[in-house]
C-alpha cells in the first residue's frame, strides 16, 4: 500500500531507499561540504551522481588534512627574538621610575614571570628623584625624561648580561636599537659608573652644569 513522506508519495521499498539516498546526498552537499561551493556552480543537487559526492568529500578531507598538518612558519624576525641563557630579546618598555630603573614586559614567557618586570640598568647609578638636593632632583628628572623618550621610540630593546640584584630585580645592560643605555647616560653627564658597594658622593650641580654646557655646544 503506497504511503507518503512530506509531499512525495512512496509506493515501494526501492522508492523509499532512493528517497533516503537523495535526502542524504542533498544534506552532505548543503551542510557537510561547504567547500564544494568554491568548486562548483549552483546546480540542482538531486542531479549530481554519487561519484561526484564522493569526489567532493575527498577534496574536503584532503584540504582539511593538509591545512591541519602544515607546520607554522617561523619568520626570521621571531627567531631573532628568541631568548638565551643571559639575554632577554625584544622586550617591551612599560615605564621608568628614574634613569636607571625601568619596567618591561618580556615576551614568550609566562605572564607570572614576564609581565611588569623591574629592571636595574647594569654598571651605573643615576641621580635620585626623591632627594632634598635640588641639583640632583633636576638631573634625575632630565635623566628620567631622556630614558623615557629613548625607550618609547625604540624599535627594539634587548636585555643582555642578565642577573639579579640584591632587591631581586633583573640587572642587565639595556640595549636600545643597538646602543647601550649606560653609555648614553654617562655621555650625557646624567650617570656615573657604579658596580655595587658604597655609592660615591656626587656633586650633581656640577654634573648638571656640564650637561647644560654640553647641550649648548
Amino acid at each position: 500500500m503506497p504511503y507518503q513522506l512530506g509531499d512525495t508519495p512512496i509506493r515501494s521499498n526501492k522508492e523509499l531507499k532512493n528517497y533516503r539516498f537523495s535526502g542524504l546526498r542533498s544534506t552532505l552537499l548543503r551542510c557537510a561540504i561547504p567547500l564544494s561551493c568554491l568548486f562548483i556552480p549552483q546546480v540542482n543537487h538531486d542531479k549530481l551522481s554519487s561519484m561526484k559526492i564522493l569526489i567532493y568529500v575527498l577534496i574536503f578531507l584532503t584540504v582539511l588534512a593538509v591545512t591541519s598538518c602544515t607546520p607554522a612558519i617561523t619568520s626570521d624576525s621571531s627567531k631573532d627574538c628568541e631568548h638565551t641563557s643571559n639575554t632577554f630579546k625584544c622586550v617591551k618598555y612599560i615605564k621608568n621610575y628614574d634613569g636607571d630603573t625601568l619596567t618591561v614586559d618580556i615576551p614568550n614567557t609566562h605572564p607570572f614571570f614576564g609581565k611588569n618586570v623591574k629592571v636595574r640598568v647594569l654598571g651605573l647609578d643615576t641621580p635620585e628623584v626623591k632627594t632634598e638636593d635640588k641639583c640632583e632632583k633636576d638631573a634625575a628628572r632630565i635623566a628620567r625624561r631622556l630614558v623615557e623618550n629613548l625607550l618609547k621610540r625604540a624599535q627594539r630593546i634587548d636585555l643582555t648580561e642578565i642577573d639579579r640584584d640584591k632587591y631581586f630585580r633583573v640587572l642587565a645592560n639595556v640595549i636600545v636599537d643597538g646602543r647601550n643605555l649606560k653609555d648614553i647616560l654617562i655621555k650625557e653627564n646624567l650617570a656615573y659608573e657604579y658596580h655595587g658597594g658604597k655609592k660615591k658622593k656626587i656633586n650633581w650641580c656640577d654634573f648638571h652644569k656640564r650637561q647644560v654646557a654640553g647641550d649648548s655646544n
